[in-house]
């Protein structure tokens, strides 16, 4: 290569001045501007409260029955359900179901952004709309446990968010060992690890259906944190359950557990976000009426509304603020026997006695269940729509007064 092609690479004209690069015009990929405003949350607080005495002796009371019906919830769910079953007919391949659930939802493509899993900017979500996170004007260090949270997300996002605010944090972590399923393991970085105590218990498999391991676990946190940490996140739940529209009674003992475990560790004052799914079974029902009285406010959250979850998914979070009191003795004892009564033959079905369920709480998760699933209906439908505009072939439809109805398929 002579100099005068070394010059012209180096984006020199002539010794010691440099030449202008020719302007070239970049081709701009086109954007949709997707308009989004964080929703108001709706809290619901009791207009009476049961003091905790009231409420451990509530919860002995013999023999509980079942809670009154939700008929506009059930409505919306078997809606969801037939709904549900017109896309398994479809027997849509996996990448034509992702190719229009990415168009029904137009945040689909937000993704899981530096985090390892989507999970963490579900928590994002509901943190801007709620505040889980204390500020730095009122403490200069956090602390949280996090229930059945590999690979991480959510340790992830709120370690991320306390660096951001500038507050040193700790946490506690906890899920179950799945040795055929490595991707189910901690996936967090050096950094998060530096700030994230992981353990698996008593016995190393991290199962918290097992007493012992809750109680190793709890003790190791309070060892840390006397007085019990600031927030407790809990996202548990079961690959194989995804599809199956029996989640909700699928999560009844991991919902118990967590519950459990975060009425043992967090302190008064705190908040608590757990997963949940449909909330319409009584035993679901009657551990979201415990929290009710335990904190100060709960909001039933589907984060389809903040367009990170899925929108033909199920799953919601319950977020409690306001934690009232530090280690209820009565509270946990009444837990702890109803865990065990899930190695029996019969495990309880329900957690209290339906018929003093006051109506106001009932309402509350009527019409938040309602919003939820005429919601996800929607959306629902509109992938089933997207699939007939953009892949005609895939099948043949012909609409009645009952609806859609599937006459036949072609692949």
């Amino acid at each position: 290569m002579d100099d005068e092609s070394l010059k012209d690479l180096l984006g020199f004209s002539s010794f010691g001045k440099r030449k202008h690069a020719t302007k070239q015009t970049k081709k701009k990929n086109k954007v949709t501007k997707i308009d989004y405003t964080l929703p108001t949350i709706e809290f619901y607080r009791p207009a009476t409260r049961m003091e905790l005495n009231d409420l451990e002796g509530f919860l002995d009371m013999d023999p509980p029955s079942v809670v009154q019906g939700l008929p506009r919830l059930q409505k919306s769910l078997e809606t969801v359900l037939d709904m549900k079953n017109k896309l398994h007919a479809l027997q849509l391949r996996d990448d034509v179901y992702r190719d229009c659930r990415s168009l029904a939802n137009p945040f689909e493509l937000v993704g899981k952004w530096r985090f390892v899993n989507r999970s963490a900017m579900k928590l994002a979500e509901i943190d801007a709309c709620v505040q889980l996170m204390p500020s730095p004007e009122q403490t200069q260090s956090v602390s949280f446990v996090d229930l059945c949270g590999a690979p991480g997300g959510f340790s992830e996002y709120l370690v991320f968010r306390a660096d951001r605010n500038h507050q040193s944090i700790r946490g506690h972590g906890i899920s179950i060992k799945v040795p055929t399923s490595t991707h189910l393991d901690w996936h967090v970085s050096k950094q998060v690890l530096e700030k994230l105590q992981i353990s698996y218990g008593a016995d190393n498999t991290g199962d918290l259906y097992k007493q012992t391991n809750m109680d190793h676990f709890a003790c190791q946190v309070l060892q840390a944190h006397s007085e019990g940490v600031d927030l407790v996140v809990a996202d548990g739940g079961f690959q194989d359950a995804r599809n199956q529209s029996n989640q909700e009674i699928l999560m009844h003992r991991l919902g118990l557990c967590e519950i459990l475990v975060m009425a043992r560790v967090l302190r008064k004052g705190g908040h608590f976000v757990c997963k949940s799914f449909e909330l319409s079974s009584a035993f679901s029902l009657g551990l979201l009426y415990v929290l009710h009285h335990l904190f100060s406010e709960i909001a039933i959250v589907k984060p389809m509304l903040v367009k990170t979850s899925r929108p033909a998914s199920s799953e919601r979070y319950i977020v409690c603020r306001g934690w009232r009191h530090f280690q209820p003795s009565g509270v946990i004892a009444h837990f702890t026997a109803l865990n065990k009564t899930f190695d029996a033959a019969s495990p309880s079905t329900n957690v209290i006695n339906g018929n003093m369920v006051d109506r106001g709480f009932l309402q509350f998760v009527e019409k938040s269940g309602h919003r939820s699933e005429s919601s996800r209906g929607y959306r629902s439908n509109n992938i089933i729509c997207y699939m007939l505009h953009k892949y005609p072939s895939t099948s043949r439809v012909t609409h009645s007064a009952g609806g859609m109805e599937i006459d036949s398929m072609r692949r």
